[in-house]
């Protein structure tokens, strides 16, 4: 699988304010839930219940929320780069820059671990991460993320 699998350009936003973990969380999931015409509780509170367990800010200004869903179906990420998010503590205490949030089936967990393990590959370099920090628009994010995603 690859990230392009997953990612729709219609789930990807630059937004240049600053938010709260919180409102990061119901941003995404109300889009992503606008999308797929399911109940935005439900992907909150799932999310939620993830983010009680261990912070998702993996550090280096990027964070990867995430829930598994019974029968949810096809993954799917939406994406937000943003000015700050304020009280997402991270593992290195730089400020969340660039959320990926997923929802996976609940019943593939091969592919929740693949989308993890795609996403820590990319941000493993730090030129990736500047390359995507230093995009402008919607656009060239999403693009940026597949192009990053394709040279693995």
């Amino acid at each position: 699988m690859n990230l392009k699998d997953i990612m729709i350009d219609k789930l990807i936003y630059i937004e240049e304010k600053v938010f709260t973990k919180q409102d990061v969380f119901t941003f995404l999931t109300e889009k992503i839930a606008r999308l797929k015409g399911v109940n935005e509780d439900l992907l909150l509170n799932a999310v939620n219940k993830r983010e009680n367990k261990l912070t998702t800010a993996i550090g280096l200004n990027v964070a990867i929320p995430h829930a598994r869903i019974k029968n949810w179906g096809k993954t799917t990420m939406a994406c937000l780069k943003t000015k700050e998010v304020k009280n997402y503590e991270s593992m290195d205490s730089k400020p969340v820059k660039l959320v990926f949030l997923f929802i996976s089936d609940s019943n593939k967990p091969g592919e929740h671990v693949n989308v993890m393990s795609k996403l820590s590959y990319i941000l493993a370099e730090d030129d990736n991460i500047d390359k995507l920090l230093n995009t402008k628009s919607s656009e060239e994010l999403f693009n940026s993320i597949i192009e990053i995603s394709n040279a693995m």
